[in-house]
């Protein structure tokens, strides 16, 4: 059977979700595959998974061993057959109709990549929209590398995976994987963006972001490793920017060396203990000379301002934790 769509969900321990989840997505009008991939759930959550999978045929259920959403993602990735790949948390949803209306626009313009946005759902039931996208952007189909700067010039990138479509062929011609460290879902992003020959951003909030504790992203990870997930994270921008065929391209590399720099801050920020920050300080400190002797990279006014504001930004926290070590020669 022809697929259109497949829908990868990773899935740990929220099988109270799943069946909301799944259900929003089944009732799309196009022939959808539904891939959830059980990351070693510690409770009932893959037997609701198992028995809605025994319901309906569309569902395919994966089991592995706990290693985050990006290993699962990947594991749906490798036995996908739609047409276009889109992601979902298995304790979110989408409205009715979403998916048939992104492939439609992703279809019918030929494009890599289809752009909506998100609605955060709280416990109050407060929803809202956090990104705000400008409206001249909307509806433009543009190269993937000048949507990057368009959406960083106006602070509005979005990181989450899920706001994306993609097409199929596009990831595999570019080998676009999942990193295992938290955090993976802002480098992919980055990767697909920045390579689409062919991307269009849509003024569509289609998809319900569940906030609350105990998610994919509020699991029991110390402050520490979060830390160090951050600055794999930053040194991974670095090599993409470093390394992707990005001919001519300053202000695109610019901007990611801004991208770069700011993940670093915000590992530092996350560093609330003296003894935790001081050693992770010295831990990292290589990379961020690495970084900042490298600033000559950096061209255009307001990418230049940015980098200097994060690097003021981090000899202040360093200094306020007792480190007086100059960073800018």
């Amino acid at each position: 059977m022809h697929i259109d769509i497949s829908v990868i969900i990773p899935m740990y321990n929220t099988g109270k979700f799943i069946n909301e989840c799944i259900s929003s997505i089944a009732s799309q009008n196009l022939n959808v595959e539904i891939i959830v991939i059980d990351d070693g759930s510690e409770n009932n959550s893959y037997q609701i998974a198992n028995d809605l999978a025994l319901k309906d045929r569309r569902i395919v259920l994966l089991q592995t061993k706990n290693c985050g959403p990006g290993n699962a993602r990947n594991l749906g990735l490798n036995i996908a057959k739609g047409k276009c790949i889109t992601f979902i948390d298995s304790d979110d949803w989408i409205i009715k109709n979403s998916l048939d209306i992104m492939y439609k626009e992703l279809a019918d313009n030929d494009l890599d990549m289809v752009m909506g946005n998100a609605l955060f759902y709280y416990h109050s039931k407060d929803i809202r929209q956090r990104y705000k996208t400008p409206p001249s952007l909307f509806g433009k189909v543009m190269q993937g590398k000048e949507c990057y700067i368009n959406l960083s010039n106006a602070n509005s990138f979005i990181p989450m995976v899920y706001c994306y479509m993609y097409k199929h062929e596009f990831l595999k011609r570019n080998n676009i994987r999942f990193q295992k460290e938290m955090y993976e879902d802002e480098l992919w992003t980055i990767q697909t963006v920045c390579q689409a020959e062919k991307i269009k951003i849509m003024d569509f909030p289609f998809y319900y972001y569940r906030q609350r504790n105990g998610s994919i992203m509020h699991g029991a990870e110390t402050i520490y490793k979060k830390s160090s997930s951050l600055i794999a994270l930053s040194k991974n921008i670095l090599s993409f920017s470093r390394n992707a065929s990005f001919t001519n391209d300053d202000i695109l590399k610019s901007w990611l060396y801004v991208r770069a720099i700011q993940m670093y801050y915000y590992a530092l920020t996350k560093l609330h203990e003296k003894e935790d920050f001081i050693a992770f300080y010295y831990e990292n400190v290589d990379y961020l000379s690495d970084v900042v002797k490298n600033k000559k990279n950096i061209s255009g006014r307001i990418t230049n301002d940015l980098f200097l504001y994060y690097i003021e930004r981090i000899i202040k926290i360093t200094s306020n934790n007792g480190v007086e070590i100059p960073l800018i020669n």
